[in-house]
């Protein structure tokens, strides 16, 4: 089968004043429209409504330092973190931006917050602290210091790279996954401020982690040439599953899809490839981009059940591009391909837009295109599927 070009974005948001590292989108249930968060490297936070394609809203509190994370609270809020060294809430519904709670975050490395729920009212913040390969574990309201996690080897393990808190379905307790420079990643118990486990997952340092919930499965990129998947077991050891080889070594960005069914990373190379998260099948290799993807996320939308927007960081100038995942195999990946393509099967195909569902959202279609989540119809999109 000939080689088919990868479909280029349908629409581009275009308008950010510095290069994006940070990328969210708004749950669905906050707003209906669509509502996505950019952070960028001179300290602004734009909100995008999805409907308009325009800014909606511009946070500026860092003085103008680089935005390392950034997400949505409930009650119309919006949580920071920068460079400057300060974690910052926001108040952002009803056209508000004011600066509503401040936490000192002394760390000067690269390493983003993470966010875990512990009820419904209380939540705890992850942030690495001043003191090498420490990291602190704070109420998020009350600002107290609930847990410091510091490990015997911290000299060996180098900084803290990357954070994932989440909770053991099985026993209800919370650990958190770290990765370090060294390449280790280690998970705790946060509880008792232990160390469960350490595997030397990469030969470089780590760079970004995200973990399958469902299954406790993590994913990592790291400065070196492969992604590495690795297993939460049920003692609460680390168990290496699998490594894949890149041609184009530096990962930045890796994001689990919410359904566990598939992921995308974001390399240096300026590269986004997805994956079949069960079985780490190659779908797509995506290459629109010419730098860094610093950021990647997923959200469902109200297209279909089984529909996604995935985001991707851009180059200076331009925030993102959007498109659809869908779970049915043989789906349309592209809405325009689909209109060019002759045989039966692009008719078939084409048979899936006119649903009247979609008929009815079809200026959120135009924003968007599909790809195909089946094995055969993405290969030809990685040219060079060994070290792709």
């Amino acid at each position: 089968m000939a080689n088919r070009s990868p479909p280029d974005p349908i629409y581009v948001l275009r308008g950010a004043e510095a290069a994006i590292n940070v990328l969210k989108f708004a749950p669905k249930s906050a707003r209906e429209d669509g509502l996505l968060l950019s952070g960028s490297v001179k300290g602004t936070i734009n909100l995008w409504n999805l409907k308009t394609k325009r800014t909606e809203l511009t946070l500026d509190g860092h003085d103008g330092h680089s935005i390392l994370a950034a997400d949505f609270r409930p009650c119309g809020k919006v949580i920071s973190h920068g460079r400057d060294g300060y974690v910052r809430t926001w108040e952002c519904s009803e056209g508000r931006s004011e600066v509503v709670s401040s936490l000192p975050a002394p760390f000067l490395g690269f390493c983003k917050f993470c966010i875990l729920s512990r009820g419904c009212d209380s939540h705890w913040i992850a942030l690495p602290s001043s003191k090498q390969s420490q990291v602190n574990i704070l109420d998020l309201e009350s600002k107290e210091v609930l847990f410091s996690l510091t490990p015997e080897n911290e000299k060996s393990l180098g900084m803290c790279m990357c954070l994932s808190m989440i909770t053991n379905p099985a026993t209800d307790k919370p650990l958190l996954v770290a990765g370090y420079e060294n390449g280790q990643l280690v998970l705790w118990d946060i509880m008792t401020a232990k160390v469960l486990s350490t595997s030397l997952t990469h030969s470089e340092s780590v760079l970004c982690i995200d973990v399958d919930k469902e299954n406790l499965k993590i994913v990592s990129g790291s400065a070196d040439d492969k992604l590495c998947v690795s297993s939460i077991t049920p003692q609460c050891t680390l168990s290496m599953d699998k490594q894949i080889g890149l041609k184009n070594p530096g990962v930045a960005s890796v994001k689990i899809r919410n359904d566990c069914k598939i992921l995308a990373t974001g390399g240096w190379d300026g590269r986004l490839r997805i994956y079949g998260w069960r079985k780490f099948t190659p779908l797509a290799y995506l290459s629109y981009h010419t730098d860094t993807i610093s950021a990647v996320d997923f959200l469902r939308t109200c297209l279909t059940m089984d529909s996604y927007w995935l985001l991707e960081e851009k180059m200076p100038g331009l925030v993102c591009g959007l498109c659809t995942m869908t779970n049915k195999p043989r789906a349309v990946h592209s809405i325009c391909q689909v209109k060019r393509r002759g045989n039966s099967r692009a008719k078939k195909m084409a048979s899936c837009l006119n649903d009247k569902s979609l008929n009815e959202q079809k200026s959120r279609i135009k924003m968007v295109f599909k790809l195909v989540h089946d094995e055969k119809e993405h290969s030809d999109w990685f040219p060079e599927r060994s070290g792709s």
